[in-house]
């Protein structure tokens, strides 16, 4: 563990301080105003573009009052987020309630591979917003529950967790059942599990009214502010919900690599016939429908990064395709599992993840809020897993993190060279005098901060992606010598 541990400390620490990209200036400038009552910018900053409550920013400031303000201090929660996550894994390891089958050490090594190399996880696991810290306290915290029994200081520290938690990512409620079933299907008497139940309900309940009412008082926020209220109270994501469900069903079964194929391994080998003839029929069923309604539908915040740039639409299609007719095995094999045994992890990945994924999709559709469900079903489908699949989840597992690794390595060198890119066109301008007749543009999510508060009502020159004007400074984004993207300084037609 303690090995685990250093590996990916060390890992992020050697691209900790890279210039900021995807909002990552709003909890930095938040984090700033924090440590800093006399910087009121920053704050003025984080509710223009930020809904998420405060939390990681508040984390931030800690580490910016001790160590001061760089990119590096405001990133150190989200560190800390992935060693929770390892956390996570190791308790199931450690204290494992069940009678038989109990994870390995190879186990372990493999799900915190799985985790740790993730693309998504590893790129924001170092990165200041609050994705992967979250993600890491609401494992823990589920994993504490899950494995506390009647230990009720186990199920306190749970509770506490699960309240910073929402007081980070807000919609991280949603997998609140998760903590019910577990309660209700314990060995605890119904006294206990009453308590248990509020210790669930009260202590997050009391951190949030808690919250809301100092947030409320210093800034006049409830709920959501002013400026992202206005950005989406008239757009129909209802109207979308049967393709982002279906994306988000896919995307997830992405993330997991080959190891989603695991319950179509297992469909075939432990299931009848019949049964799988008809898993399969579905799948194919759900494969022609996600064609029919994805091909066409935009992939928003859930794309595929700097290969979105480099690979054609349709194989992205493909994918996603693909990623839902093995969703269907997996959701099959993951409500089977709960019948069978009522007491095991499966019934948590139903009971949290399922509620979140059917409720969330009446909101946007953004990739990041799966971090929070990921390791949910990772542990369930590695660390849970029968003696009789480890083979088969070694021969799937390593090869995936080998492939993981090297998304990973790609994806670290274009996000660097993105923010280094912006950040150097922003200064630019700013070296220039130029700040205040500038509108940001393409560049607004990673170098806003460089910018005035109040948005340049008539700009005399914009920052675009591709133009036919005269330019009068360019920015590249270069990935292993080959330009991917550039940044151009025009004026305003």
């Amino acid at each position: 563990m303690c090995i685990c541990l250093l590996i990916v400390v060390v890992g992020q620490a050697i691209n900790l301080n890279r210039p900021f990209v995807n909002i990552e200036y709003a909890f930095s400038e938040a984090a700033r105003s924090l440590a800093d009552s006399q910087y009121t910018d920053g704050i003025e900053r984080y509710w223009m573009a930020q809904a998420n409550p405060l939390g990681y920013s508040a984390l931030a400031s800690v580490c910016v009052r001790l160590f001061g303000y760089d990119h590096w201090t405001v990133r150190v929660p989200a560190v800390f987020g992935m060693v929770a996550l390892l956390c996570a894994g190791w308790l199931y390891c450690r204290r494992y309630p069940g009678d038989s089958d109990p994870p390995g050490a190879g186990q372990f090594w493999l799900w915190a591979a799985l985790i740790a190399l993730n693309p998504l996880v590893w790129i924001y696991g170092g990165s200041a917003t609050a994705d992967v810290l979250p993600a890491g306290l609401i494992a823990l915290s589920l994993v504490m529950c899950f494995v506390a029994d009647t230990k009720m200081r186990w199920h306190v520290v749970a509770g506490l967790l699960f309240a910073a938690t929402i007081v980070m990512k807000l919609n991280a409620i949603l997998l609140g059942l998760g903590f019910v079933y577990v309660v209700w299907h314990g060995k605890a008497p119904i006294k206990t599990k009453l308590v248990q139940l509020l210790n669930y309900t009260l202590v997050p309940a009391l951190g949030l009214v808690a919250y809301f009412s100092v947030v409320y008082s210093q800034y006049g926020v409830l709920l959501v502010p002013d400026a992202i209220w206005n950005l989406v109270k008239d757009k129909d994501y209802i109207a979308d919900y049967p393709a982002i469900v279906l994306m988000y069903l896919s995307y997830l079964v992405m993330l997991l690599g080959l190891i989603g194929i695991m319950p179509i391994i297992n469909t075939f080998t432990h299931g009848s016939r019949r049964r799988a003839t008809v898993v399969t029929l579905a799948a194919l069923v759900a494969g022609i429908a996600a064609w029919l309604i994805l091909s066409d539908f935009g992939q928003g915040e859930l794309d595929y990064g700097v290969f979105s740039r480099l690979l054609p639409a349709k194989l992205f299609t493909l994918i996603r395709v693909a990623g839902l007719m093995v969703a269907v095995f997996l959701f099959v094999h993951l409500f089977e599992s709960v019948r069978k045994r009522t007491d095991g992890f499966a019934g948590v990945v139903v009971f949290s993840i399922v509620p979140f994924l059917l409720i969330w999709s009446l909101y946007r559709p953004t990739q990041r809020y799966l971090l929070l469900c990921l390791p949910i079903v990772l542990i369930w489908l590695i660390l849970e897993s029968p003696r009789d699949t480890r083979n088969w989840l070694n021969r799937l597992g390593w090869p995936t993190a080998v492939v993981f690794a090297a998304i990973t390595f790609v994806g670290v060198c274009y996000i660097t060279s993105l923010g280094q890119a912006a950040e150097n066109m922003a200064l630019w301008i700013r070296q220039n005098g130029d700040v205040n007749n500038t509108s940001p543009g393409v560049i607004t999510q990673h170098a806003r901060h460089h910018f005035p508060v109040k948005r340049v009502s008539r700009p005399r020159y914009v920052v675009v992606s591709s133009t036919d004007a005269d330019v009068l400074h360019e920015e590249a984004v270069r990935l292993f010598g080959h330009n991917v993207q550039t940044f151009y300084l025009v004026e305003v037609r």
